[in-house]
């Protein structure tokens, strides 16, 4: 379709923020109730405490626990080779993953998913956009709120990424003309609208909407007429700038949870209970306040007004008295909290840890009956795991489309430029040129334009299991002979490098057999004592066991292919022909210098018939 201009996506926005208002809304409660920000009123009462203060923050928590327990979780990275039996194919999957690995670290994807999940568990859905940062000259994954997001709207089963989505933010005229200085000019000459110095300060909707031609960024309206519908919304909106869109994808990626028809978070029906406890638990503070300090009143005689001397009351605690004159009597009005306020308020919060799998291990408490460490896990397992594990079946679905819009953007933005990649933990980075490395399919699409590879998966070892009881089954799994040691370290987490870790496992075993073959020569008297101190020497300095070994051996055998010097005055043999701490034979003595041997038979009868030769 034709690229959007700014009346029709002011119009558009408008059309889906009326649609998605309920919704929105239920997020809001969320939220508010989240970060304690609501306050339930209760009539007839002063509310002088913040209800906030006096209930527990069990939304919160049932967010964070959730949210927590899936992120805590590391997911790994896998690219498949196009042609699995080319170490060149090979070889070009290994670095777009680690290209992939490079992105994720600096786009602190470790702190992206904690809030991605947070959103997901809150408000069922989140948002994620790839940006292109011509500072670093790298992709960047970004969250987004999305209490501002408006995707393009899906019926419930498809699950696709949106080809469209507006993203609205409120910024300052003050912003706009600092950003953007012809915002200045247009607001001077009117628009349609007043601006007045007075207003500098006010909020301004404002929108970026990606798809797959361009990416706009412009100007709704003032936030609060805006929103009061006004006017019609087109007569608002200008455009800020416009830019294409080199990837030709929607950068948007918007995952959601799987639910019966509708995006709705569980955590919305709960909103109920959650300010119910709220209001009972304060009551039961102010009636035990009551209690503590009752009502008092005073009874007259018989055609008399009591009078206070003095003008305050002074309180029991501050140990003074009061005088009264014509008082018969003063009485004290006790009450005493209805017991039954307490368990209403324990059995509305039974009712909202059952519905929203807040068992009491998260906060640190345990039942009576259940003390063992295996009961306290299966009954965390039982309330998180499935919750967790549709959290990452989630995670990995949308995180795999992220990783292709990233691929994208190194292709069609930055295709020539060479970088260094790799995981944080490899020892070394490689070198990765988009051009070169994300390679062409053989088929193009609809379009005619050529294809790249960019299949990848983003998975979770075992959905819904953190990364310790993770290592545990992947053991178990390989100790039971199900899975090879190869597809174990892809498996884990924390293996970010599997070829790299399998190489580094091979030099390490052969480093060990190498160390056990010296101390065993050393021992039997095959090593002298001056190599093996030589050995150190290189170690120390930081020269690898294989570099140290040879140099060792290339030492000893130039030491053992010369020649010894004379000896000096006073000595039988020169020092370079002893061996010291060795033993004798094992390689630490030089050659002894070549001696002049007493003629043998041959030579005596050669100089036999020479001589008979003279005579003749």
């Amino acid at each position: 379709m034709p690229s959007w201009n700014i009346a029709q996506v002011a119009e558009e926005i408008a059309r889906r923020r009326l649609s998605q208002s309920p919704l929105i809304e239920r997020m809001m409660d969320v939220r508010d109730r989240y970060n304690a920000d609501i306050i339930v009123p209760v009539p007839g009462v002063d509310d002088d405490i913040p209800l906030s203060s006096l209930a527990p923050l069990l939304i919160a928590d049932a967010v964070d626990n959730t949210a927590l327990y899936a992120a805590q979780a590391r997911p790994t990275i896998s690219v498949p080779a196009l042609d699995a039996g080319s170490t060149r194919s090979t070889d070009y999957a290994s670095r777009r993953r680690k290209a992939l690995g490079k992105v994720w670290d600096k786009s602190w994807m470790d702190l992206v998913l904690g809030r991605m999940y947070r959103h997901l568990a809150g408000y069922a859905t989140s948002a994620l956009v790839v940006e292109l940062d011509h500072n670093t000259r790298l992709p960047r994954i970004c969250v987004r709120d999305p209490l501002s997001a408006y995707p393009e709207p899906k019926a419930p089963e498809d699950l696709t990424p949106p080809e469209n989505c507006g993203f609205v933010f409120g910024r300052s005229l003050d912003w706009l003309h600092k950003n953007f200085p012809a915002t200045r000019e247009r607001f001077q000459r009117g628009a349609g609208f007043s601006v007045s110095q007075s207003n500098e300060g006010e909020l301004w909707d404002c929108v970026e909407w990606v798809d797959d031609d361009q990416v706009l960024l412009g100007v709704l309206g003032p936030r609060d007429a805006y929103r009061s519908w006004t006017r019609e919304p087109r007569e608002w909106a200008f455009e800020l700038s416009a830019t294409p869109n080199v990837i030709g994808r929607c950068p948007a990626v918007v995952p959601r949870r799987v639910t019966l028809d509708r995006i709705v978070s569980q955590l919305a029906h709960l909103i109920g209970h959650a300010d119910m406890i709220a209001k009972l638990t304060y009551l039961d503070i102010r009636a035990t306040e009551k209690s503590i300090y009752p009502d008092r009143y005073i009874m007259g005689k018989v055609g008399q007004n009591p009078r206070l001397v003095g003008h305050d009351w002074k309180g029991g605690e501050t140990g003074e008295v009061n005088v009264i004159q014509d008082a018969d009597a003063i009485g004290e009005l006790r009450g005493t909290p209805d017991p039954n306020n307490k368990m209403t308020v324990d059995r509305l919060e039974r009712n909202l840890r059952i519905s929203s799998g807040l068992v009491p291990q998260t906060g640190g408490e345990t039942y009576g009956a259940l003390r063992t460490g295996r009961g306290i896990d299966a009954l965390m397992g039982a309330a998180l795991d499935p919750k967790t594990a549709e959290l990452h079946r989630v995670g990995e679905r949308y995180l795999s489309e992220v990783n292709e819009l990233v691929l994208l953007g190194f292709a069609k933005r930055w295709p020539g430029s060479t970088y260094a990649v790799g995981f944080p933990t490899d020892t070394a980075t490689v070198e990765f040129v988009p051009s070169k490395h994300v390679e062409l399919l053989g088929h193009a699409d609809g379009a005619g334009r050529p294809q790249l590879s960019l299949d990848n998966r983003v998975t979770y070892p075992i959905p819904g299991m953190d990364d310790a009881n993770a290592t545990v089954v992947i053991g178990q799994m390989l100790a039971a002979g199900l899975v090879p040691q190869r597809d174990a370290r892809r498996m884990h987490p924390h293996v970010g490098d599997p070829d790299g870790a399998e190489r580094q496992l091979l030099v390490e075993q052969l480093e060990g057999i190498a160390v056990a073959m010296l101390g065993e020569r050393a021992q039997k008297g095959g090593i002298t004592p001056a190599d093996i101190s030589r050995m150190i020497e290189l170690a120390y300095d930081g020269l690898p066991l294989h570099k140290a070994l040879a140099k060792v051996d290339e030492e000893a055998s130039q030491r053992q292919a010369q020649v010894a010097p004379a000896p000096e005055p006073g000595m039988a043999m020169p020092p370079e022909m002893m061996p010291g701490l060795a033993n004798p034979g094992e390689g630490a003595e030089m050659q002894a210098p070549p001696q002049i041997q007493p003629p043998n038979d041959d030579m005596m009868n050669l100089r036999a018939i020479v001589g008979a030769l003279q005579e003749a």
